[in-house]
């Protein structure tokens, strides 16, 4: 998930406004996916599919919004 978004930056500098947008939403994932941990097994695993889904250098899944 990370690797490829940094890549897309072909080793030019990050805007801070851009790391902080990409921060966030990782931040988002990661709880999404944390709170799935008590749910059902179905549910666990839909989440983790949405996790594996997850592409920073294209527009973010609604999900993950705050």
């Amino acid at each position: 998930m990370i690797d490829p978004y940094i890549d897309s930056f072909d080793e030019e500098p990050l805007p801070v406004d851009v790391a902080d947008q990409v921060f966030a939403r990782v931040l988002d994932i990661v709880r999404y996916a944390e709170d799935s941990v008590s749910r059902g097994a179905a549910d666990q695993i839909q989440a983790l599919n949405k996790v594996a889904a997850v592409q920073l250098i294209h527009p973010p899944h609604p999900i993950f919004f705050h």
